[in-house]
């Protein structure tokens, strides 16, 4: 695509062409209004790689931007020997479909009112919900004539309601395989929303204990908590002071699965066009590895693979994060927490320094091993050395859908217990 010239004799060199089509349908229903809209975009890139460096240039439509331009760029601006190199990949080289294109904006649209109803029923003031059916195309076109295609058909189901002065909302993310999974994922979506409505309605009571507390956290709280940790694997972020330290209790195994079929995050190759592949991340309690890109890999004797960015510098996290499960039953793990709190639903998770804090949905107490009142927390606090008392981990395991940036990723994760800390409102 690009003639080499200058860089003939460099070996870190790598360029390709970008096409990322996109085709949405959107059915939305707000308070007795709906809406049917439908979107079309096409986005072109060029971009050139130097010694791990990129320079990428791109535009809606067909790039204006000439190859000739995008070395020009090249050659002016980036830096030699500042961002690690360009380690080689597995390339891939073929076309993949996921899912198909089976969605009927007819039938959804008919779903919606009755569903907003039900949430009416129950004490909601506002119902709103959207339905996004999306086909992308991905294409990387290389300079050595290879071509990495995915066709992938997606649904995004968003849907929230008022009651009283709390904001509830669910959503879900699904790959299309039929109009009637479309409806059954609204429904069981829509279902969850109901039971959290209904939860908010409850009388929450203050609770006054200090110092670290056993918390059993619930398959979204602990796949959020997954996600957490999938940053101290970020080779930019910590720069790999953490590899081949113990971050949690060697209970924990959890590694990257791009090619989990049970998950919309499915993908063959990532947005460097690097084949995909199964990558231990957690061994044992011990960070082995991390989510690198073609520029970071190299600096740690690791392979690439993990990259999310076609049009701006590529940078590594997971798709779908898997951790292994454990020996304890999925009730067994409340029967045996004589006292504690046990963590329901997600609001917001984040890493701050030191530790990783979970904003939940709710907080009951555990009372001699049984689940008993409602109470106020504002979040739970997990310092990071708090990991290494990750001592019960169920044998059951439940899927996540979450968001990192503008990337859809997934965790798959159990039921898990830890000391943690109590933030009051």
């Amino acid at each position: 695509m690009i003639k080499l010239g200058y860089l003939m004799s460099t070996t870190n060199y790598y360029s390709d062409r970008v096409i990322l089509e996109e085709s949405i349908i959107e059915v939305a229903y707000r308070d007795g209004s709906l809406e049917v809209n439908e979107y079309n975009a096409r986005v072109e890139s060029l971009r050139v790689n130097v010694d791990g460096c990129w320079a990428i240039v791109s535009s809606q439509g067909t790039a204006r931007l000439g190859t000739e331009k995008a070395l020009q760029i090249a050659k002016k601006t980036i830096p030699r020997g500042e961002c690690g190199g360009l380690s080689e990949a597995t390339l891939f080289s073929g076309s993949v479909v996921v899912g198909v294109d089976k969605f009927d904006a007819n039938s959804i649209a008919s779903e919606l009112p009755p569903l907003c109803r039900d949430a009416r029923s129950v004490g909601a003031s506002v119902c709103e919900a959207i339905v996004l059916y999306k086909r992308t195309r991905r294409v990387i076109e290389r300079e050595d004539g290879g071509t990495a295609e995915e066709v992938k058909h997606i649904v995004e189901i968003d849907v929230a309601a008022v009651a009283g002065d709390r904001l509830v909302a669910e959503n879900t993310v699904a790959v299309v395989w039929g109009r009637g999974e479309v409806v059954d994922r609204l429904d069981k979506t829509y279902e969850k929303l109901l039971q959290r409505l209904s939860l908010a309605k409850k009388t929450r009571k203050p609770l006054i204990p200090s110092g670290p507390m056993h918390v059993v956290l619930d398959y979204d709280v602990a796949g959020a908590l997954m996600h957490e940790i999938s940053h101290l694997a970020d080779p930019l972020l910590f720069q790999g002071r953490l590899l081949g330290t113990r971050i949690a209790s060697n209970e924990l195994t959890m590694y990257d699965n791009p090619r989990y079929n049970l998950s919309p995050t499915l993908r063959f190759f990532d947005d460097e066009g690097v084949t995909t592949q199964k990558r231990v991340i957690i061994d044992e309690g011990r960070l082995v590895d991390m989510h690198h890109t073609r520029s970071t890999a190299g600096r740690y004797g690791s392979s690439p693979g993990s990259a999310y960015g076609l049009f701006h510098r590529p940078v590594g996290f997971h798709t779908t994060l898997i951790v292994e499960p454990g020996d304890w039953g999925e009730n067994e793990i409340v029967e045996e927490t004589r006292h504690g709190l046990y963590v329901q639903g997600v609001a917001m998770a984040l890493t701050e320094k030191g530790y990783i804090r979970i904003v939940p949905e709710a907080v009951y107490t555990i009372k001699r091993g049984e689940i008993a009142d409602l109470v106020s927390v504002k979040a739970i606090k997990i310092p990071l050395y708090k990991l290494r008392t990750m001592h019960a981990i169920t044998k059951t395991r439940k899927l996540r859908v979450s968001r990192e940036k503008e990337w859809i990723v997934a965790e798959l994760s159990p039921r898990v217990m830890l000391e943690a800390y109590v933030e009051y409102p």
